[in-house]
């Protein structure tokens, strides 16, 4: 979907659930993520959020590609998410 008919959607769905007395929320698009991949559409949909007053927040799925075990056994977080973040 473009991103523009994206917004419209949402615009217009978000306007009939606010009408209800009910929140909103952008579930994030997990397809594709993988802890050492860059997490730009990550960037974009919460920019989404912020520019879109119908949206409440936003839901960051799929947490098992954020972290990883690292080599000490710990668990470690993707660097390039917490840059988006």
């Amino acid at each position: 979907m473009r991103p523009e008919n994206l917004d419209t959607v949402l615009n217009i769905l978000g306007t009939e659930v606010k009408k209800a007395g009910k929140h909103f929320y952008l579930q994030g698009d997990f397809h594709g993520r993988a802890f050492d991949r860059p997490f730009a559409s990550t960037k974009a949909e919460l920019e989404l959020v912020k520019n879109l007053d119908v949206l409440d927040g936003y839901i960051l799925y799929e947490t098992a590609n954020f972290t990883k075990i690292n080599s000490n056994g710990n668990v470690e977080g993707s660097p390039e998410l917490l840059r988006v973040l």
